[in-house]
């Protein structure tokens, strides 16, 4: 009877050790994901502010406006105002500071034709 008990106490004790670290693990998981939902939109929009000043990016998006000024000065009109539409579109995708001057000066005189 003596080890009846002994065995019952010491399924017991491991069932409920079994429990704990359940628990545990489930709290540990639980705190993770919002620890990840919390933080990770905030990780995601500076990295993306990073891209967005680095020397790749600035590069090329001052190269895409270059172009898109060189075809809106080639473009007849009916194309004019489509170009006109996705340069102010592109340039805010840019700080002003990274553009060269005679862009600069273009966009703001598209801007100011609308």
């Amino acid at each position: 009877m003596e080890s009846e008990i002994t065995t019952k106490k010491i399924v017991g004790i491991v069932v409920g050790v079994l429990v704990v670290v359940l628990v545990l693990t489930w709290i540990g998981q639980g705190n993770d994901f919002f620890m990840y939902k919390f933080f990770a939109p905030r990780q995601v929009e500076v990295q993306h502010e990073v891209f967005k000043n680095s020397q790749a990016y600035v590069d090329g998006m001052v190269q895409n406006l270059q172009q898109y000024m060189l075809e809106y000065q080639k473009a007849e009109k009916e194309h004019k105002d489509a170009l006109k539409t996705v340069i102010i579109r592109e340039s805010g995708k840019i700080d002003e500071k990274y553009l060269p001057s005679d862009l600069r000066a273009f966009i703001h005189k598209l801007k100011s034709e609308i």
